[in-house]
């Protein structure tokens, strides 16, 4: 089995548990995940702080959790596979279903049960403001991230994207009848490759969500 991979870019401070800092063996996450034991879960995992900007990597079989009153845009490989370890408190019979109708005993077999020393979890976090891609080369193959800050105008090249208004307000003009939208903060729009160059006039701050590169 394989897994989902996946970005976060922060939108709101907080704390995130990424990637397990000490070895788990399948009998440990099997009791753990039966008695629902998320204290025990959280604990054998790495706790990271992020802030506004922030773009967290989740290789696909990393455990993963988002923290309290965290807000962010999440990206995610194409592929309808969620595995639950913990769902204690949502709206959702784990036991039946968290396993994607394959048993745990086949499901539990997706997730990375090896520790990561805390710098390898730590390259998994770019940090905003460093002069360096969103996201990692290895995230290509699942999806592309980019950060667009307009400060009168801007383009987005042309391309399948979904344009997500982080801040701001923005007008934005494509296609060849030259059609305009106007954009606030919370504003998400779906550009059909045949839209063409996208041009944005304004004040605002932009993530445009692509996927993979093409081979």
């Amino acid at each position: 089995m394989h897994g989902k991979t996946e970005a976060w870019y922060i939108l709101t401070p907080g704390q995130v548990h990424l990637a397990l800092a000490r070895d788990l063996d399948g009998a440990e996450l099997d009791g753990i995940v039966e008695r629902q034991d998320t204290a025990a879960l959280l604990g054998a995992m790495h706790r990271l702080d992020v802030a506004p900007g922030d773009v967290v990597h989740v290789p696909a079989g990393v455990l993963h959790a988002i923290g309290e009153g965290i807000l962010l845009v999440e990206l995610q490989e194409p592929q309808d596979l969620s595995i639950l370890v913990e769902w204690t408190g949502f709206a959702i019979d784990g036991r039946a279903e968290g396993h994607l109708g394959v048993g745990f005993d086949t499901a539990l077999g997706a997730v990375e049960r090896t520790a990561r020393s805390e710098s390898a979890v730590r390259r998994l976090v770019h940090r905003a403001g460093e002069a360096t891609p969103l996201l990692p080369e290895e995230a290509d193959p699942f999806f592309r991230l980019e950060h667009v800050r307009v400060y009168g105008s801007a383009v987005v090249e042309p391309g399948f994207a979904v344009m997500v208004v982080l801040a701001g307000r923005a007008e934005a003009t494509a296609g060849a009848d030259g059609s305009t939208l106007n954009l606030t903060r919370g504003s998400t729009v779906v550009l059909p490759h045949a839209a063409g160059v996208v041009t944005l006039r304004g004040d605002a701050e932009l993530v445009v969500c692509r996927p993979p590169r093409p081979r």
